[in-house]
């Protein structure tokens, strides 16, 4: 005997499809939902290899970035005009645009092996990602000069931001620390 609000999940199935079941390409999309909405908790089931497709690709603008900036804190100042005129500052360039965002990496890294992390890695990115754009943003209406560097910045700081958001508001586990 069939349950009174099951989904029917399409032709090969032996019941008709219930009143108030929607159906899409022979998949259950919601019971009791008058209509079709893909909501947020529905993007990591829509597409499970997303996230870790996200975070494999973070790795791959985060690290090898930081890896150069360490290694030649010279090719800031070829690309945003960032220059070191004392040791002090070329190691504060290697820490800040080499260190960090290696370890902003290798934390994406990890979180696509290891799935469990994969919460507090895109929490990290939303957060660190959102406080390079406010910052950019303010101190671009304070400074000025707006460059390429800074446009292209922005953009992607605007796309980690916002992915990493919306994959946490898909996300119904706890964070797991």
């Amino acid at each position: 005997m069939r349950r009174p609000n099951a989904c029917f999940l399409g032709p090969t199935s032996r019941h008709p499809p219930p009143a108030t079941c929607v159906a899409r390409e022979h998949v259950a999309v919601s019971c009791r939902a008058k209509t079709e909405r893909i909501k947020f908790s529905e993007i990591r089931k829509v597409h499970p290899m997303f996230e870790r497709g996200f975070l494999i690709l973070m790795t791959l603008v985060w690290l090898p970035y930081g890896a150069m900036c360490f290694i030649d804190p010279g090719l800031l100042a070829e690309s945003s005009g960032v220059v070191a005129t004392t040791p002090t500052a070329t190691t504060e360039i290697r820490a800040m645009y080499g260190g960090l965002q290696a370890a902003i990496g290798a934390l994406a890294l990890l979180a696509a092996i290891k799935s469990h992390l994969a919460k507090s890695a895109l929490i990290a990115l939303a957060m660190l990602s959102g406080g390079l754009l406010t910052a950019r943003l303010i101190g671009l209406a304070m400074d000025g000069g707006y460059t390429g560097y800074t446009g292209m910045a922005i953009g992607l700081e605007v796309f980690i931001c916002t992915v990493s958001s919306v994959l946490l508001r898909g996300s119904r586990e706890p964070l797991v620390a």
